[in-house]
Formats: C-alpha cells, sequence, structure tokens
C-alpha cells in the first residue's frame, strides 16, 4: 500500500470503526476494501462516507472484502446482476436500467473493476459486461396486466 493510501485507511478506519484490508487511490476516488458489514461501515444515510468525502476531496466507494471474484464483483457493483464464470473470461450480465452505473462515465466503474480483479485474484479470467434488456433473476414483473 502507498503511503498516501496508507493515511487514508489509518483515517477511515478510525472513523468507522472498520477492519480495512486495503485502500487504494485512482485518480479522484478512493477505493476502501474492508472486512466488516459495509452499511454499518457506511453509517446511517452514508455520513461517515460523506464527512470523509468532503474532507479529503475526493469520492470514496467501499467494498466488502470476498474470497471470490465473483462475489467481489457482486460486492463492488452493488446492483442485481448475474454472473457466470468460463474458462475465458466472467461474463457479468446487467440489466438495461443499471449498466450507466455498473460501466460509470467513460467506463470508469468498469475499469476500476478490472484493475481491482486482476489485483486481487491474478489467475481470474478477464471481465466481460453484457446488457441484457430483459429482467434479471432475483427481481419482481412489476407489469400489471
Amino acid at each position: 500500500m502507498e503511503k498516501e493510501a496508507w493515511g487514508y485507511a489509518r483515517m477511515f478506519a478510525l472513523a468507522t470503526r472498520a477492519k480495512v484490508k486495503d485502500c487504494i487511490v485512482k485518480e479522484n476516488v478512493i477505493v476502501v476494501i474492508v472486512n466488516s458489514n459495509v452499511p454499518y461501515v457506511i453509517g446511517y444515510k452514508g455520513c461517515h462516507v460523506n464527512v470523509l468525502s468532503r474532507l479529503w476531496g475526493k469520492r470514496i466507494k467501499v467494498v466488502e472484502w470476498a474470497d471470490t471474484p465473483e462475489q467481489f464483483i457482486k460486492n463492488f457493483v452493488r446492483v442485481p446482476v448475474v454472473i457466470k464464470k468460463e474458462q475465458e473470461e466472467i461474463k457479468v450480465y446487467v440489466s438495461t436500467e443499471n449498466i450507466r452505473r455498473v460501466i460509470g462515465k467513460n467506463g470508469r466503474n468498469a475499469n476500476l473493476l478490472r484493475f481491482l480483479v486482476k489485483k486481487y485474484f491474478p489467475n481470474a479470467p478477464k471481465l466481460k459486461f453484457i446488457q441484457v434488456f430483459d429482467q434479471l433473476e432475483g427481481k419482481k414483473n412489476d407489469k400489471k396486466k
């Protein structure tokens, strides 16, 4: 961990009482990998993260650690996705309404996720995001007849 990232991780741990596994500083985003329950760490309506974000002048993304790349991707994305692991790639199926949130502006979130998966799971296959026009599993069909 870099010296700057180490400082952010230490301050984040003191402010939230979270067990910080790693901290990555990329452009104007600080990604904090925690071993604890993320909603507790973020605080009520994001109060802990909002205070630190304003203090540091950077966006903060809190991700719960997982032992498998599939679960780590789900923890990072935080929207309903279907993940299928194949030999050469991990396919992440995202609904049309959530694709912008997952990919991010100019692919920022997707590139950050690829970087993190490659860092923590070096043997994992590459990621591929696929837009799904139908509703994903686990979502209710809200259409009335």
